[in-house]
């Protein structure tokens, strides 16, 4: 934005410049040959008016929808330059705020889709958000505790009664009924068929 203002100010200089020209070459034959030359870096000045007024509409990012920006550190970009198709940020409508949940591979059960999610928020832990599964993913990613977790997305049941976004908390997902012992043993059971290897 800096270097199209110094050009649109250079730019407005060499047209009074060319102004002050055009009338002494009237008067005086010697100033016409400084006419086609000041001409000249005129076109050159407007030239980069519309390369620099290009790179600031490219420079602008423009959303498909409304929402909040969300930046992890704004001063980290400052200066920085930016690479193409890096993610600088992530666009959030407030009335499309879903649950995320991470469920560890060695809890991972058959959940449906619609399945029954119940949030305990940390910000208000007896008011649970509750809200249906939408998403399972099929493979466990690697988290930053180190451990793998399948992602699990929910919409939440009361859109009117939306949490703040980046809220955290505790997810209780119900799977269907099973046995006590089946509940009570199905973790050793796991655990030794792992170890025994069959």
């Amino acid at each position: 934005r800096n270097e199209l203002a110094v050009a649109q100010r250079v730019y407005d200089s060499l047209k009074a410049q060319y102004a002050q020209v055009s009338r002494r070459a009237l008067s005086d034959p010697r100033s016409k040959r400084y006419l086609s030359e000041t001409a000249g870096r005129i076109k050159e000045q407007e030239t980069k008016i519309l390369y620099f007024e290009e790179l600031i509409k490219r420079m602008n990012i423009s959303a498909p929808m409304r929402g909040s920006v969300i930046i992890d550190d704004p001063s980290s970009w400052e200066g920085r330059p930016v690479n193409l198709g890096e993610k600088i940020m992530n666009l959030a409508n407030q009335k499309l705020v879903e649950v995320e949940a991470w469920l560890s591979v060695a809890d991972a059960i058959d959940l449906p889709q619609g399945t029954s999610i119940r949030v305990y928020l940390n910000s208000n832990p007896l008011v649970p958000v509750d809200a249906v599964l939408r998403t399972f993913s099929y493979e466990a990613q690697s988290r930053p505790e180190g451990n793998y977790a399948h992602r699990i997305t929910g919409e939440i049941v009361d859109r009117k009664r939306l949490p703040r976004l980046g809220l955290r908390g505790t997810a209780r997902l119900e799977g269907r009924r099973v046995l006590l012992a089946y509940w009570l043993f199905r973790r050793p059971i796991s655990a030794l068929r792992q170890f025994i290897g069959f």
